[in-house]
């Protein structure tokens, strides 16, 4: 998939998953070479497209017969007499392979960081104190309550 992941990292995004690849024998063609600009149509579960991003993250890739690749402008087309989510790709070169893939911004999100553990040492106390402290404070708030009542 090295070079899906090319061509979708030369778009500005990044190979989230594959949902497949359909290869298109040309048979019975006269030029099998050429056909000229196609309409692809693939589909796929609801459930593969909401764990992926959703539908603006669904795209389709032409792998052509050269090795080279390219992604299709891909739309939704609705859902099928099967519940699947249709989508669609111009594909200005013709049949060739085609690959079902989700893609997803290439900003990596990095997870906010704990704070930094402060040694009881470098605050010039000792751990019983620290410990002592909230203990006492409690069991003094206890004792105002059960006076109230």
């Amino acid at each position: 998939m090295t070079k899906v992941e090319n061509t979708v990292n030369e778009k500005g995004y990044r190979l989230d998953a594959v949902a497949y690849t359909a290869q298109v024998e040309k048979t019975d063609l006269q030029d099998k070479t050429y056909i000229g600009p196609s309409v692809v149509t693939m589909s796929v579960a609801p459930s593969w497209v909401l764990n992926h991003g959703g539908l603006s993250n669904v795209k389709i890739v032409r792998l052509a017969d050269d090795r080279t690749s390219q992604l299709l402008e891909t739309q939704f087309s609705g859902i099928d007499t099967s519940i699947n989510m249709v989508f669609t790709g111009t594909s200005p070169d013709g049949l060739s392979m085609f690959t079902l893939i989700s893609v997803a911004s290439q900003e990596v999100t990095v997870a906010p960081t704990a704070p930094p553990l402060v040694s009881l040492k470098s605050l010039g106390t000792s751990a019983s104190s620290v410990i002592l402290i909230p203990t006492l404070l409690l069991f003094v708030g206890f004792l105002v309550f059960l006076r109230r009542k």
